[in-house]
């Protein structure tokens, strides 16, 4: 079987899909995949033969990522050389009827261990644990993927820290900017319901090379609002809301840490910081606490919980 060329390090398995001249975006891409489809069954056919069903029959562009090779050349299941050998693996799909096609889509991805992400323009096919990490499923984070190298993390971080964006606004709407923002680079900007008239304001700015999450959060400032990032979403919404949120986090992940670090081994905890003195504090019992507070009851309850561990 003749294999499709590799070019700048992306394997295209077919031609972008421009019926109206202008190509798809994600959103297009996003009603593409929700669209209710029925398709006869493939059985055992090299997962190329399927992806190219998909791109002809449906109109979707599809990408491989050559880093699916990268993470896989190591041995063990799923391993393979090079992105053909990838394309090379069998797949089947069982008759389905009136399902979504980004069901279908999964489940023959599910086989070979890779998942898609829909960019800006494409759709992806990534391997699994780049598109949980890029998506924020998980931390990217070397201590949270030991089989990934510290190298690796860095290149498939969220899309909302490592995407890179050009701006010269001139008085344009925020809503307008965030939106297009949005759209421009495959990632989730959503506008909080709690900033009033503040969308209509409007923006002049200009930005070389800056990483999106940094961007937005200067797009933010020049109208008073801050950022809170979570999982593959920026939210912008106001300083006071942000720091509500930021604090509830941060005390989740105190408490996260805790656990992971044996100092709460099974305690159960539900979301606010554990109080070694009874049950855990509620999430809007420690919202109240300021900075140097919260600091303060960390390095307290720390204490507390040394102080009430049974001797040995």
């Amino acid at each position: 079987m003749r294999m499709l060329p590799v070019l700048a390090c992306l394997l295209l398995i077919t031609p972008v899909y421009a019926a109206d001249n202008e190509g798809d975006t994600a959103a297009t891409l996003s009603k593409k995949l929700n669209a209710r489809v029925t398709i006869e069954p493939l059985d055992k056919i090299p997962l190329k033969e399927a992806l190219d069903f998909f791109s002809n029959k449906h109109d979707l562009t599809l990408i491989v990522d050559p880093l699916i090779s990268e993470l896989r050349d190591g041995g063990g299941p799923g391993a393979v050389a090079n992105v053909e050998e990838f394309l090379e693996q069998k797949v089947s799909l069982p008759k389905l009827k009136k399902v979504k096609l980004e069901t279908a889509l999964q489940y023959v991805l599910d086989q070979v261990q890779a998942k898609f992400l829909i960019m800006s323009d494409h759709i992806k096919i990534v391997d699994r644990q780049v598109a949980d990490r890029q998506t924020g499923i998980h931390d990217p984070d070397p201590i949270d993927a030991p089989s990934i190298s510290a190298e690796m993390i860095d290149r498939v971080k969220p899309l909302t820290r490592r995407a890179l964006v050009q701006l010269h606004l001139k008085q344009q709407p925020l809503a307008t900017v965030l939106e297009d923002l949005a759209e421009s680079t495959g990632t989730n900007i959503v506008l909080g319901a709690d900033i009033g008239e503040l969308p209509k304001a409007l923006i002049t700015l200009k930005l070389k090379n800056t990483p999106l999450n940094v961007a937005v959060e200067m797009i933010a400032e020049q109208v008073g609002l801050a950022v809170v990032e979570k999982a593959n979403v920026l939210l912008v919404t106001t300083k006071e809301r942000a720091k509500v949120l930021q604090d509830k986090e941060k005390a989740i992940q105190t408490e996260r840490d805790l656990r992971q670090s044996g100092i709460l081994p099974g305690v159960q905890g539900n979301g606010g910081i554990w109080n070694p003195l009874g049950n855990p504090l509620q999430p809007q019992t420690e919202l109240e606490l300021n900075a140097d507070d919260r600091e303060l009851f960390e390095r307290i309850e720390k204490l507390l919980i040394k102080l009430t561990e049974p001797k040995k």
